[in-house]
């Protein structure tokens, strides 16, 4: 059996299982890209929005007030 024969074989019993799974695959990395352009989008415009004057940019919460 050639190459040939195995390859035209395994298409013929695997080919649409292959071709649905690579065009899911498809679909879920492109549904994946706008998401997270998306996420990239909306978090943008929250910096100027948010009083952030008394935080530091490390992430760390502010100081405690003395009350």
């Amino acid at each position: 059996m050639t190459v040939i024969d195995t390859l035209t074989d395994f298409m013929a019993n695997h080919g649409p299982a292959l071709v649905h799974t690579i065009i899911k695959h498809f679909i879920a990395m492109a549904f994946h890209y706008c998401f997270k352009r998306w996420r990239q989008r909306s978090r943008a415009g929250t910096e100027n929005r948010l009083p952030t004057a008394n935080t530091p940019g490390d992430g760390t919460p502010p100081p405690r007030q003395p009350s």
